[in-house]
């Protein structure tokens, strides 16, 4: 058995204490891509008007919006989203959800996704969340053994403490970011194994003339010791002039390498959604992203999706393709297509299949699929990934059980 040191005690003890709060998170996370999938249906109907391609995403707009919606004027395509949304919303309102723990392993980790980091050879986490009118709060506890790292680890990712004045929110954070309309794959320099500490602020701007409904963030981020840099500052414009449009342009701007490369760097990220559902209501979307880095002259990223979802006997689904193409030479996975589908049964239980596609000599074909259905008042996640790599197993497997009060 191993023993907790005396600061991770008090923490542990901090986490329990405040599982007994009152409210709910400021903000919707990247870890439940089908709630974000029931998100986007109804921005896409129209029912959410405000930007749904930044994560963590926060609720009060979102809330507000909601309240304001006749679910008996829905069709049962929008309907079956709606009532997932508003579930997780009151869930949280009434404290259910507040206060998570979870228990993960893996062989190796996969391709990462919304809601997947897969970055855990093994681990526990536990967390709670306290809201208050003017303040919200997050203490989450990370003790695990990592694919990337030599020893066990200690930290407070997904930690974070928020002053909100309404529509704008302070805070200092640890939480996983994704700043994209993809499912799979984004390109911005925030999706990033560990999250880097941050401190910043965000502010919605409702009906703003020609612009329409508008989200902005910007912060100051302290990088990992394994990072190339230091630290970097990074902002988002995110707008949706019309129903069917989201348009985003993201900025990063690196400091103080640490390593033999120039002082300073800098990223920009443009990307946009179209979806067709506001204009022949078909239940279709396209997305794009494209990426430069100032730092090589060579090096640009872009990425091209397309998703399409329905209901099929009160089961959601929601098929996905993307291609990337990485013109940087030493990315390994250089052009590469992805396809697959998220399904929610109406029983509760969820799965995703997606096949992977890279054209390299290291890897060519993934195939992903994961599975997540309650037990014992949890969900017990189990994934799959085959693999014709010469360089790591053919397969392998992971499992998780995370247990939200």
């Amino acid at each position: 058995m191993f023993k907790l040191n005396k600061n991770i005690s008090w923490y542990l003890l901090l986490s329990v204490c405040l599982s007994f709060s009152i409210k709910a998170s400021p903000w919707i996370g990247t870890d439940d891509v089908y709630l974000r999938s029931d998100l986007q249906i109804l921005a896409d109907a129209g029912l959410i008007t405000v930007p749904v391609n930044t994560f963590p995403l926060p609720w009060r707009a979102i809330s507000v919006q909601l309240k304001q919606t006749v679910s008996a004027d829905l069709s049962n395509y929008v309907n079956l989203a709606y009532r997932h949304v508003m579930y997780k919303l009151n869930a949280a309102k009434n404290n259910y959800g507040n206060s998570k723990l979870e228990i993960e392993a893996a062989q190796e980790s996969i391709p990462s996704s919304f809601g997947s980091n897969n970055d855990i050879e093994w681990g526990i986490t536990s967390s709670s969340e306290y809201d208050a009118p003017l303040f919200s709060i997050r203490a989450t506890a990370n003790y695990a053994k990592y694919h990337d790292k030599d020893t066990l680890q200690y930290n407070f990712d997904d930690s974070y403490f928020a002053v909100t004045t309404g529509k704008t929110n302070f805070f200092i954070d640890t939480q996983s970011q994704w700043w994209s309309p993809s499912w799979l794959q984004s390109l911005s320099a925030e999706q990033r194994v560990h999250p880097s500490y941050e401190l910043g602020l965000e502010r919605t701007f409702i009906n703003i003339p020609v612009l329409g409904d508008a989200y902005f963030k910007t912060g100051i981020n302290k990088l990992r010791s394994s990072d190339d840099w230091e630290y970097y500052w990074r902002s988002r414009l995110a707008l949706k002039p019309f129903k069917s449009l989201e348009l985003s342009i993201s900025h990063f701007d690196f400091k103080n390498a640490q390593y033999d490369v120039e002082d300073d760097a800098q990223e920009l990220s443009v990307d946009g959604r179209l979806s067709l559902f506001p204009l022949i209501e078909l239940p279709l979307g396209f997305y794009a992203q494209y990426m430069i880095d100032d730092s090589e002259s060579d090096y640009n990223d872009s990425l091209l999706g397309s998703d399409y979802s329905f209901v099929a006997k009160n089961t959601q689904i929601r098929v996905i393709f993307e291609y990337s193409d990485t013109d940087n030479d030493t990315d390994e996975y250089g052009h590469r297509y992805s396809i697959g589908s998220y399904v929610q049964m109406k029983n509760d239980h969820q799965w995703q299949i997606f096949l992977h596609h890279h054209d390299t000599d290291i890897l060519k074909n993934q195939l992903v699929g994961a599975y997540r259905f309650l037990v014992y008042k949890g969900m017990l996640s189990l994934s799959l990934l085959l693999s014709d790599s010469d360089q790591s197993d053919k397969i392998n497997t992971g499992i998780s059980w995370e247990l939200r009060f």
